[in-house]
């Protein structure tokens, strides 16, 4: 079972510091499917990232417990930044979903005995309340891009407009030093060296706020792209793992 196999370095390489998703890693292992897959809707549910809930997803359906891995799987399809992950996924939800359709028409059909409406053995007896758990996760902002960061990019646009304000106020300060040198009337070379010198010094603080929020910008989009890159899950030769 390729999912199987793409799940396993998943569960192995849980962050230490983090106590449900090793406990619920340990559970996969183990083939203790319905455990580890309330457990990492725990783990989802302190964390919203994508892994938990595919990873919730897989344990669900393994345990035979398509009524709760079909919202699991939806759930990861809207909030995945992993396009390797989500042809896998989408396989196994449409796995599910005819299950449960066979399984719905199985019920329909009519039945002399009394005990006809007795769920199948293979659903684990607390699958019931899981579904309605996991349907509702935790609303989630997918992770920005760190060229989308709002912040950074009004700090971006900040610092060009002042570099660009203050690059043609240095301009037009030069001018007006160069008219004054030239002027042979006391009046206009006082007018411009005046201006030139107050246009100077606009320049220089709009250089200054422009050279500040450039770099503030840039520090901002390091930090967005270093948490980006912690969350993402990436796809290894081996399979999945984060």
């Amino acid at each position: 079972m390729t999912s199987a196999a793409c799940l396993a370095v998943l569960l192995l390489s849980t962050a230490p510091e983090a106590t449900v998703p090793e406990r619920a890693a340990e559970a996969y292992k183990a083939e203790r499917w319905a455990e580890a897959a309330e457990l990492f809707a725990e783990a989802y549910e302190q964390e919203p990232d994508p892994k938990y809930i595919y990873a919730a997803a897989q344990a669900s359906r393994l345990a035979g417990d398509c009524a709760s891995a079909v919202p699991q799987y939806r759930t990861f399809l809207e909030v995945n930044d992993l396009p390797a992950a989500e042809a896998d996924a989408r396989d196994n939800l449409e796995q599910c979903e005819a299950e449960l359709a066979d399984r719905e028409g199985d019920t329909t059909a009519p039945a002399d005995s009394s005990d006809a409406e007795v769920p199948p053995p293979v659903l684990p007896p607390d699958s019931g309340p899981a579904p309605e758990r996991v349907e509702q996760p935790p609303e989630k902002t997918p992770a920005r891009r760190w060229y989308a960061d709002p912040l950074g990019g009004a700090l971006l646009a900040t610092g060009v407009v002042s570099l660009a304000v203050g690059g043609g106020l240095y301009g037009q300060a030069r001018a007006d030093q160069r008219t004054a040198n030239e002027s042979e009337r006391e009046p206009i070379y006082e007018q411009r060296i005046n201006r030139a010198a107050t246009l100077s010094r606009a320049a220089i603080g709009l250089f200054a706020v422009g050279g500040a929020a450039v770099l503030a910008a840039s520090i901002r989009y390091a930090l967005v792209g270093t948490r980006h890159r912690r969350r993402k899950v990436a796809l290894g030769p081996r399979g999945l793992r984060f």
